[in-house]
């Protein structure tokens, strides 16, 4: 008890400790006294998602509060997040969810994919990957694809009746991170990379076709997810399933012939990918798709879901989201974004080394506070302008501070990585761990792989 009581003190003096510090920082012209502020309150409440410190509900409901109240910010500002597609996609992935697990139809899928990949958790880590890769095809969001994975996934741990928190649940949560995240750079349909595209063809810089891009990144971008999943099997060690195939097999059978439920369930998913490939064309986002999902399980003649159903939604976990995403949504007009490129650019230019290190660790940094999409847009021309004037091929440097958003430590940096912790299935610890591992990875494959295969092709 008392060890334990020493820990939590010394998490709480971290808590305090780290804020204050940085709120004895003077302030400058640049470091205005609310951009400090930001940063205090920031800190102090990632550490205390880091630390546990708090319920969750309780941290994301402080987090806009104290915006609010100490930095004088406009309602309208801080909870601009719910107005966001996030927390709508969120809400209706769970009640599809929901939907997939009532009827059954989660459950069929589930022992079909586990029989497909061998019936062991080891072919499963491998086959998430693939159908990773598979799913980037048609689905080009990186938070509707977490959904879909991390749907699938949940159904899998069910139908092998694996405990959330069980090596087995950590294997497969971690491969779900690696299959729905990393697929997403091997082609030229990363909602990240498209909203580079569209920033750099506004400022008259080309952009790579389809072909020239898949080139560009396929080969090594594959590489690396396969490391990523080898990494998943290497250091968690899947263990040996209690049933069989054979069981499996016979489980399938009992199933039977597809239900009504089933039927209704399969045809609106299938609508929802539909839906999802093509946005181009309808113009409807994400979100909004999986809540017109969301509602029509709930009409009178479908019925999958009830209102006694959706009690089963994880609505702090929503909240969290939320919560996170103001951290990007109030950064923005308080000028962190500016004050981070100019306190970062003296240090970035120079050789075309300390240029790609540079650009790769101001992308990784700037996740702790910026939103991916705020990220691109306040960096991705001056990153450009320093390639071009340092004479190397900025669409490489472009890449690698691409690669480097795609790279956390913390569940709340990103919002298809915070989707998925959600679901349960990996601690915080492993958690941190799998993607400490993974950022020391994507160092070193941007430095022995990705340059030199650069260099080879002759896009350097």
């Amino acid at each position: 008890m008392n060890n334990n009581k020493n820990i939590s003190m010394f998490k709480w003096g971290i808590n305090f400790i780290i804020p204050i510090l940085c709120f004895l920082i003077p302030t400058t012209e640049t470091f205005t006294p609310q951009i400090r502020s930001f940063f205090v309150i920031t800190l102090f409440c990632i550490i205390l998602i880091a630390t546990e410190n708090l319920p969750v509900f309780t941290i994301s409901l402080m987090l806009p509060f104290m915006y609010l109240v100490f930095l004088k910010q406009d309602p309208s500002l801080v909870f601009k997040a719910w107005s966001l597609e996030v927390p709508w996609l969120i809400l209706g992935g769970f009640i599809l969810t929901i939907a997939l697990k009532k009827s059954g139809l989660l459950k069929r899928l589930s022992y079909m994919i586990i029989l497909l990949f061998g019936g062991t958790v080891r072919g499963i880590l491998y086959g998430l990957l693939v159908i990773g890769i598979m799913t980037t095809l048609v689905v080009a969001d990186a938070t509707a694809k977490a959904v879909l994975m991390g749907t699938l996934v949940l159904g899998i741990c069910d139908a092998l009746e694996i405990k959330k928190g069980s090596r087995n649940a950590t294997v497969l949560g971690l491969a779900t991170f690696a299959a729905a995240m990393g697929p997403s750079f091997i082609f030229m349909v990363s909602t990240g990379f498209m909203t580079v595209s569209g920033i750099l063809t506004a400022a008259n810089y080309s952009v790579p076709t389809y072909l020239e891009y898949l080139l560009h990144m396929g080969a090594p971008q594959l590489l690396f997810c396969i490391c990523t999943v080898v990494m998943i099997d290497i250091l968690y060690k899947p263990e040996k399933l209690l049933r069989s195939k054979e069981f499996f097999k016979e489980e399938l059978q009992k199933l039977g012939a597809f239900s009504s439920n089933e039927k209704k369930v399969l045809a609106i998913s299938i609508g929802l990918v539909i839906l999802l490939v093509s946005g181009s064309i309808h113009g409807i986002l994400s979100g909004w798709v999986f809540m017109l999902v969301a509602i029509i399980t709930m009409l009178p003649g479908i019925n999958l879901v009830t209102p006694e159903d959706v009690k089963q939604v994880n609505f702090t976990f929503m909240m969290f989201v939320v919560g996170c995403l103001t951290i990007g949504v109030v950064s923005g007009p308080l000028g962190v974004g500016k004050f981070i490129a100019d306190t970062v650019y003296p240090y970035i230019t120079g050789s075309v080394n300390q240029l790609f290190a540079g650009v790769w660790s101001l992308g990784f940094l700037s996740n702790f506070i910026l939103t991916p999409l705020a990220a691109y847009s306040t960096f991705t021309l001056p990153i450009a302008e320093m390639a071009t004037q340092a004479g190397t091929n900025y669409l490489a440097v472009i890449y690698t501070f691409v690669s480097s958003l795609e790279q956390v430590i913390f569940p709340y940096e990103y919002a298809p990585v915070l989707l998925i912790y959600g679901y349960g299935l990996v601690s915080f610890k492993d958690f941190f761990k799998y993607h400490v591992i993974k950022v020391i990875l994507n160092i070193a494959f941007i430095s022995l792989i990705f340059i030199p295969f650069w260099n080879f092709i002759g896009l350097l």
